[in-house]
């Protein structure tokens, strides 16, 4: 069932309702004396108020809230007993699009992020690769903001920001459990606001190149970023990277596993995984190696990552293929809020969904990844090698 701003996933046996209320923000929409305003309201958005807060009313239920900001969103998702969703999300509602802050509330969480935003410097993760494969946009500032936006705002600017970006912003919201929450979900939605009009998105530069970072370790942790932003735009091409993503590192005797760690020895470990943002797709290879192999692994990665007879191997994409489809339903059955987070990006970002990958997983040929393939990795030169 979908309403005006709410999708409804029945799942019957649950004694519980999850949630996830997602809207546009991030620092995609954040202009640069703006970057880390999404993620103080993320902040206000669940502890303002006190003993009215967010945070204060999921506690005294038993049920759980919590919130993230990535580079497109402020999402806040969590769980209650189906029995009391009705009370707890109407008030959620109330709280969200009626946020009162005060000066006080503002100086705390304010204090809190600088906080974190210190700890964040003062550790390994300030030598972030965004910084690197994004240097040329806002996009190398992490999602914490910049110490002089957070120390400096005003209560007024913060809540014109509000008012612009989440009372009247854009936002969708998937909630998942029993049939006798869609006739509550109907009063629900008559409570809230008229969706925003779309805004206008702050596009990441990415930058190709190597970079060497830290070059006084005896470990080196190399990370591969592949822009493969336009290969990815349908559900069908993201059922692809899904499998080729598993036959490169997924499974027992994957690719790159057999190459780099049984043939060669170079590595202990190797992970992949796609990066999905509303306006660009990286794929992300990474692993660690003793400094001697650095030259030679970099040397592969860049020239003889995967060939074409790599990829022909059918017994290796039929258990790369079973791998994703099952792992897919069973994040599906047992990462609710994940599930519905999915959901909420499709219909604001047009990212697919699980459901939506699901769907395409079987039609999906050993040919045609393989003519996936050789566009996304085999030819694509547009890619950063960040070593630390």
């Amino acid at each position: 069932m979908m309403n005006k701003k709410i999708i409804f996933k029945k799942n019957q046996a649950s004694k519980f309702a999850y949630f996830s209320l997602m809207f546009v923000a991030g620092t995609s929409i954040e202009q640069v004396n703006e970057l880390g305003f999404s993620h103080l309201i993320e902040h206000l958005l669940i502890r303002a108020g006190n003993e009215q807060s967010l945070n204060e009313l999921f506690d005294m239920n038993g049920a759980a809230i919590k919130g993230e900001t990535s580079r497109d969103y402020i999402n806040l998702s969590g769980y209650c007993l189906a029995e009391d969703f009705n009370k707890i999300f109407k008030i959620l509602i109330s709280r969200i699009f009626n946020l009162s802050i005060t000066e006080d509330e503002l100086l705390r969480e304010k204090k809190i992020v600088l906080i974190e935003l210190n700890q964040y410097e003062n550790s390994k993760k300030s030598i972030n690769d965004n910084r690197v494969i994004f240097k040329n946009s806002s996009w190398s500032i992490d999602i914490i903001g910049t110490r002089g936006n957070i120390e400096y705002v005003s209560l007024e600017t913060i809540y014109k920001f509000y008012i612009k970006n989440i009372q009247a912003g854009e936002f969708q919201i998937a909630i998942a459990g029993p049939s006798f929450l869609q006739s509550e979900i109907i009063s629900i939605e008559n409570m809230l606001p008229l969706s925003g009009s779309s805004v206008e998105i702050n596009s990441p530069a990415f930058s190709t190149g190597l970079t060497e970072l830290d070059k006084q370790q005896e470990l080196s942790e190399i990370s591969m970023y592949l822009d493969i932003s336009g290969m990815v735009a349908s559900s069908h091409e993201m059922a692809m990277l899904s499998i080729l993503n598993s036959m490169l590192t997924g499974i027992k005797d994957s690719l790159l596993g057999h190459k780099l760690r049984t043939q060669k020895q170079w590595i202990y470990s190797i992970v992949s995984y796609p990066i999905f943002y509303s306006n660009m797709t990286l794929l992300k290879i990474v692993t660690i190696t003793p400094t001697i192999y650095k030259k030679k692994l970099i040397k592969t990665l860049e020239n003889n990552l995967v060939n074409e007879s790599d990829l022909s191997d059918e017994l290796l994409f039929y258990k790369a293929k079973k791998r994703v489809i099952n792992e897919l339903y069973i994040n599906c059955e047992v990462n609710k809020n994940e599930y519905l987070k999915t959901i909420c990006r499709e219909k604001l970002f047009d990212i697919p969904s699980w459901d939506s990958i699901a769907e395409e997983l079987e039609l999906i040929s050993l040919d045609e990844l393989k003519s996936f393939s050789k566009k996304a990795i085999i030819q694509n030169r547009n890619y950063h090698i960040v070593i630390k």
